[in-house]
């Protein structure tokens, strides 16, 4: 039997892939974008990527740092797929209201310390 993906399984499963843009593309009608370093211009490729759905929901907070400085950050989610309690008490709240010792690193430590979730998936070269 197989599998049925999702839009969102798909994007995914692209962006976590090594194969070229051109690969891609012939698996896909959605085109694949790397990452930046840039908040805005991803928040901009993701609504791009994921359409004009109203279950897709950003959600933009600040990481303050223990030197007083500070990350933006938003957290994208599925409406109706992710209970708004548990992302609030979870996730937001965990990293909104005590500082980080320092900028989180690429391996996300302290970031994954600091939320209480089941499980955290983190997708590697995403920069571009």
């Amino acid at each position: 039997m197989r599998k049925r993906y999702s839009k969102i399984e798909k994007l995914t499963k692209q962006i976590k892939g090594k194969n070229t843009k051109d690969q891609h593309q012939k698996f896909s009608n959605v085109d694949w974008h790397a990452f930046s370093t840039n908040i805005n211009e991803n928040e901009k490729t993701l609504k791009q990527q994921l359409g004009t759905s109203e279950d897709i929901k950003f959600t933009h907070f600040t990481i303050k740092l223990q030197n007083d400085d500070a990350l933006n950050a938003v957290l994208v989610a599925i409406d109706r797929l992710v209970d708004e309690e548990a992302k609030r008490n979870n996730i937001l709240k965990p990293l909104i209201e005590h500082p980080l010792q320092e900028k989180p690193n690429d391996d996300l430590k302290q970031l994954r310390e600091r939320i209480s979730v089941k499980e955290i998936t983190v997708e590697d070269n995403l920069l571009r």
